[in-house]
């Protein structure tokens, strides 16, 4: 892999992660009179699937026919909700996940408000489903913690540990799914015990079976602002970026791999010093790419050209990411040894590290790898 690849995937990874810390202070949670009256009117139809005739005699279809869009009595709940919520929370309107988590965590439960009627015999009403808020607050924190100090790690090694990225985007998007889903849920079966009822939602239609729950799903989910969402997308994108940089890396380390064993394999089966003539041809080997695992004699005297355009080169590439007259090598029959001219735009190089310049030929030994382009292209010089 090129060091502008790496720095690339650097950046990538260090942008998306600090995006998705960012998310933490964006509104996650808001508190509009007309999402909780969605919500009610949604469990309201939910009641009437389950049993129509119970949800009925308890006002399901009357209430849904009055909270319909711009009605007058929906207006005026709206209106007595919104001033009720501005009296205990002021102008805000929304919480931030970083707020919500810390409220989770902390000793007074979100449950203590005024829509919540509990039952008379229950007065531990702040440890309502308190457990549940508790691995909330885990939930939303967790993550971020986790994002901050690999962000930090990957600045302080500037290095990118792709499987970092993997993992921390899998934990995102797994505690973003729990709370999601799971959640709403274990609040109900935690704290629907003591909950007589709701604002808007009966005792009658509590009775229901299903419907607490499900009330408290849709709550949720309409309560749901934009920073649960670009969470969530972020959390994926962390996931889906760092498995792909992970299994570039793997695939990057199995080629330097062949390389090595290829080399190592040519030095061994190399003449010592005098104990032979130099060969009267080299072969030109694909490693990696195009022409993998395929041979090209290279006569004494003649240029074999690697390129694009079958008008300049012997071996002529699909790769892009190759000139269209990318390199010529040569053999010297009398050291044995090769000789490589670049030609290219994007460049050439041997394995060792070494560039081929334009302006003469370099000499390589017999084991030398060759990387054209990206690297994408390799061939061996036997």
């Amino acid at each position: 892999m090129t060091e502008g690849k790496k720095i690339g995937q650097w950046i990538v990874g260090m942008v998306l992660l600090f995006l998705f810390l960012v998310t933490a202070f964006i509104p996650w949670i808001t508190l509009s009179g007309n999402d909780y009256v969605d919500a009610a009117v949604n469990v309201h139809e939910y009641a009437r699937k389950q049993d129509a005739v119970t949800a009925d005699a308890a006002g399901a279809f009357t209430f849904i026919s009055n909270y319909q869009k711009d009605s007058e009595l929906r207006n005026a709940w709206v209106a007595s909700y919104e001033k009720e919520m501005k009296s205990r929370f002021g102008n805000k309107t929304s919480f931030s996940g970083f707020t919500w988590g810390r409220w989770c965590l902390r000793e007074n439960t979100p449950l203590v408000l005024p829509q919540i009627q509990f039952e008379k015999y229950f007065s531990n009403q702040k440890n309502a489903g308190r457990k549940i808020f508790f691995l909330m607050g885990c939930f939303i924190y967790l993550p971020v913690l986790i994002a901050a100090g690999f962000l930090v790690f990957c600045i302080v090694k500037r290095r990118l540990y792709s499987f970092g990225v993997m993992l921390t985007g899998t934990l995102a998007v797994l505690f973003d799914l729990i709370l999601y889903f799971a959640v709403p849920g274990a609040i109900w079966r935690a704290a629907g015990g003591s909950i007589h009822s709701f604002s808007l939602i009966s005792e009658k239609m509590l009775a229901i079976r299903g419907v607490g729950s499900q009330f408290i799903k849709e709550v949720y989910h309409h309560a749901g602002g934009i920073g649960a969402y670009a969470n969530f997308i972020l959390a994926c994108m962390l996931c889906v970026t760092g498995s792909v940089f992970f299994i570039l890396t793997c695939v990057q380390k199995r080629r330097e791999k062949k390389v090595e064993f290829f080399q190592n394999q040519s030095l061994e089966n190399m003449p010592l010093p005098g104990d032979a003539k130099a060969a009267a041809c080299g072969t030109l080997t694909g490693i990696c790419g195009q022409y993998a695992g395929q041979s090209l004699t290279v006569n004494a005297g003649e240029e074999i050209v690697l390129g694009r355009d079958p008008a300049y080169s012997m071996l002529v590439f699909d790769n892009r990411g190759i000139s269209r007259r990318h390199c010529g090598i040569r053999y010297d029959d009398k050291t044995g040894n090769y000789f490589v001219i670049d030609y290219s735009s994007t460049g050439t190089k041997m394995a060792d590290g070494r560039l081929v310049t334009a302006s003469s030929y370099s000499m390589a030994e017999p084991g030398t790898v060759l990387l054209l382009g990206d690297g994408e292209e390799q061939f061996l010089l036997k």
